[in-house]
C-alpha cells in the first residue's frame, strides 16, 4: 500500500458526508478511503451501532453520474412512459459498473479464507440506486436480543475490518 496514497484518500474522505449531511463514521473511514484509492465510488456508510439497529457496518455505492440523473428520474411522473423507462436503465447500467469493481475483489478476498457464508460480505442491490456491501447475517440484529445483537456487531465489523485490510493492500 501507498501510504502517503492512503493518507491523502482519508482525508478526502473525512471531507465526505452522506445524504444526511453526516460525516463518514469513524470506524468505517478506512474501508470509504481504500475505496476511492481503488476508484470504487461510495455513497453511504456506516460502522454499525449497538444502540440502534442498522444492519451492520456497510457500505454503500453510486457512480458520480447517477444523482443527477436520479433527480431528473424522479421529475418524471409516468413510470411506464420511455423516457423514465431509459433514464432508469441508464441510472442502473451507471450504478452497476461500481458493483462490478466489488466482485473481483470479494472474490479475491474470500479465495483462502474460510468463514461460513452467513458470515461473509455481500452485495444486496435495491433498484437503479442503492448498491450496499454489507454482512449476510447483519439483518438478523433486528431479532436478536441486545447482548447477542452487540456480539453480531462486533463480529461483523471484524469482517469489514479483514476486508479493508485486504483492500488496503491492493490499493
Amino acid at each position: 500500500m501507498d501510504t502517503e496514497k492512503f493518507t491523502h484518500a482519508k482525508e478526502e474522505a473525512l471531507k465526505l458526508a452522506d445524504k444526511l449531511g453526516n460525516p463518514i463514521d469513524p470506524g468505517i473511514l478506512d474501508t470509504v478511503a481504500a475505496f476511492r484509492m481503488l476508484d470504487i465510488h461510495t455513497a453511504g456508510s456506516c460502522e454499525g451501532h449497538a444502540d440502534r439497529i442498522t444492519g451492520g457496518p456497510y457500505v454503500m455505492f453510486e457512480s458520480p453520474e447517477s444523482g443527477e440523473l436520479l433527480q431528473q428520474l424522479q421529475q418524471i411522473p409516468d413510470r411506464a412512459s420511455q423516457e423514465y423507462q431509459e433514464l432508469f436503465a441508464k441510472i442502473s447500467t451507471l450504478n452497476m459498473t461500481e458493483v462490478q469493481k466489488l466482485l473481483p475483489l470479494l472474490d479475491g478476498f474470500y479465495e483462502h479464507r474460510d468463514t461460513p457464508h452467513s458470515r461473509r460480505l455481500i452485495i444486496r442491490c435495491f433498484g437503479p440506486t442503492v448498491a450496499k456491501l454489507m454482512v449476510q447475517n447483519a439483518d438478523l440484529a433486528e431479532i436478536l436480543p441486545s447482548e447477542q445483537r452487540a456480539h453480531l456487531l462486533a463480529d461483523d465489523q471484524l469482517e469489514m475490518m479483514a476486508f479493508t485490510n485486504y483492500l488496503k493492500d491492493r490499493a
